[in-house]
């Protein structure tokens, strides 16, 4: 029995958001060859660098440090009389023990309580080194940990994503990038992700949990946490009352807010977002500490600079809903929003992570979907089709590629990427034409990446010019592959194993399998019914066996651990961990191969 029988759903599984910013840095590190000159780089976006480092950890006042530059996302501590709070943990146990290292030699007061103020890995996977326990055993706990209770559930749920969903992940945090030669400046709204295929994470699930708000002290400290959704539906502020602090989370940081994101999110709520800002801001703190950026203090200051943030979302929604009421599509009004002058100049709305014009097209999308309201966009001609009629108008391939040359030449960078990939797909170029495209194409690519002021922007340009070039290809760490089955639940597994057949090789197939986990903890639903019939996998979950044309017995941990090429099939059948109780090995063998 081959092992790629049993391995060719496992893709989807990698990127669940471990849980989107997904996002999470599965691959392994690389350093790219030095095979195109230094890109150069928008002076802006150089400067926000500077943000983040050095890496310090900084007094916002007394009893509340923050740790800046270690990771994505800041680690918030704050001391009581007995004990310390830790809100937020970083992406990785790596990015988490330099902090912990720091916060020590502020205070060697025990860690009672962390709080998540949202699902995003970069703020919860460093949370075992906080509760000073091994990452590879948090059975017993000795901290509490405080979310949102969504946050729960978000995290369990694991969605049925895809190896593109990976790709541009990684794409757009520029993961792969080189430091070294000045590719990768900054991720935006931090110095970089800290997280690759060596690296732990430190996971712990929370135990306190609330709806609308809790008030709670912890270590002698007053606070009020208070569900404020914006840039997730999870997210929580907190109020730390006896100084006037807020701890702003996901919900502001210095530049534009990500109300899409580039890597494959659904567009986050603006008017739920402005919604939060203002009850934030009608808190009227003193100090306001994001989780990713520095921290503010001065009232005046800080209300003033949250009217602006939540003014900025606002008119955004506001004139794309106006234009969309006008009967434009969402090329039109990507191309005509605008922030009026003294927001689009306003420090802390720069375009370093979102953009206007990426959240016009999310909120476009949000309201109507995919199609833009003219009929030329109901059924666009394929690409390759299209590219067949460029190239007849230009006078055939040879000549289109010199109409991308020249456009290259004005500067026209955009256009002559249009065309250089459209001579990549057209059927008519011959390999010398489509090898000059190909060049012209990961150019076009990286003069596009410098003039970028959103680091989102420059990284996915940046790492898509690499993976033309075929220096870069992005694939998943076998690690974070064997974390992603170990976690997942049999529904999810079963759910991945639908999304991935193939309707050729199932065509004319009706066939039903019963898996049976005979483990303790699967006794209310031990069985899993699969029937592949007109090209789709049904999946059912039952407490009581069902007929089927084969059955098998076994474990969810030998499953597991053959999905992760821990154990050989061939093997666990010849032991009996697997037992084909109905129907022959050759028959299962032959149901999974519609899968790919």
């Amino acid at each position: 029995m081959e092992k790629k029988l049993f391995l060719v759903f496992l893709l989807g599984i990698i990127v669940s958001y471990l849980a989107p910013h997904t996002f999470q840095l599965l691959g392994k590190n690389w350093t790219p060859l030095p095979q195109h000159q230094k890109v150069d780089a928008e002076p802006l976006l150089k400067e926000h660098t500077s943000e983040f480092k050095p890496a310090q950890v900084i007094q916002v006042t007394p009893g509340i440090h923050v740790a800046i530059g270690y990771g994505l996302a800041n680690s918030i501590m704050l001391e009581g009389d007995q004990c310390l709070v830790i809100v937020d943990t970083l992406e990785s146990v790596e990015a988490a023990e330099p902090v912990l290292q720091e916060f020590r030699k502020i205070s060697q007061k025990p860690i009672r309580a962390i709080i998540y103020t949202h699902n995003h890995p970069d703020h919860v996977l460093g949370s075992t080194v906080f509760a000073g326990i091994d990452s590879s055993n948090s059975s017993s706990v000795a901290v509490d940990v405080y979310s949102h209770e969504t946050t729960l559930e978000i995290l369990k749920k694991t969605k049925i994503l895809s190896k593109t969903t990976f790709t541009r992940g990684m794409r757009q945090f520029g993961a792969y990038l080189s430091t070294e030669n000045g590719d990768h400046l900054n991720s935006g709204i931090g110095p970089r992700l800290v997280h690759n295929s060596e690296s732990r994470s430190g996971f712990l699930l929370p135990n306190k949990i609330f709806s609308k708000k809790l008030d709670v002290e912890i270590c002698g400290l007053n606070l009020e946490l208070l569900h404020a959704p914006g840039e997730t539906d999870d997210q929580i502020v907190v109020w730390v009352k006896n100084t006037r602090a807020l701890l702003a989370a996901d919900n502001f940081y210095r530049a534009f807010p990500n109300l899409y994101a580039i890597r494959g999110t659904p567009t986050r709520d603006a008017v739920q977002w402005v919604g939060s800002l203002d009850l934030m801001r009608g808190l009227l703190p003193l100090h306001l500490i994001p989780s990713h950026s520095r921290p503010l203090s001065g009232q005046q200051f800080i209300f003033e600079t949250l009217t602006a943030y939540r003014d900025a979302i606002q008119y955004v929604h506001d004139q794309t809903v106006r234009l969309i009421n006008k009967g434009l599509g969402p090329d039109e009004i990507a191309h005509q929003v605008r922030l009026p002058e003294e927001l689009e100049k306003h420090p802390f709305l720069q375009e370093f992570y979102g953009r206007v014009e990426w959240s016009v097209r999310g909120i476009f999308a949000g309201y109507l979907g995919w199609f833009s309201g003219d009929a030329l966009d109901l059924s666009p001609l394929a690409r390759p089709v299209r590219a067949s009629h460029l190239a007849h108008l230009a006078g055939g391939p040879s000549s289109l590629l010199q109409k991308a040359k020249e456009a290259f030449e004005k500067e026209e960078y955009q256009w002559s990427l249009e065309l250089a990939h459209s001579l990549m797909v057209c059927k008519e170029a011959d390999s010398g034409v489509v090898e000059e495209a190909t060049r012209l194409k990961s150019e076009c690519l990286r003069r596009l990446g410098s003039q970028q002021t959103s680091a989102n922007g420059r990284n996915y340009y940046l790492t898509q010019a690499l993976e033309n070039d075929g220096l870069l290809r992005l694939e998943p760490g076998h690690s974070q592959i064997l974390q992603a089955i170990k976690s997942s639940s049999l529904d999810h597994l079963f759910q991945v194993l639908a999304v991935s057949l193939d309707p050729q090789r199932a065509l004319g197939l009706n066939q039903t399998l019963l898996f049976h986990f005979d483990d303790d903890d699967q006794e209310e639903f031990p069985f899993y019914y699969l029937h592949v019939r007109h090209s789709i996998l049904e999946v059912k979950k039952l407490s009581n066996p069902f007929p089927a044309d084969i059955r098998v017995r076994i474990n969810s941990e030998v499953w597991r651990e053959i999905l992760a090429k821990q154990k050989n099939p061939v093997v666990a059948y010849a032991q009996g961990l697997v037992n084909i109780e109905k129907g022959s090995e050759l028959a299962l063998v032959t149901f999974l191969r519609i899968f790919s």
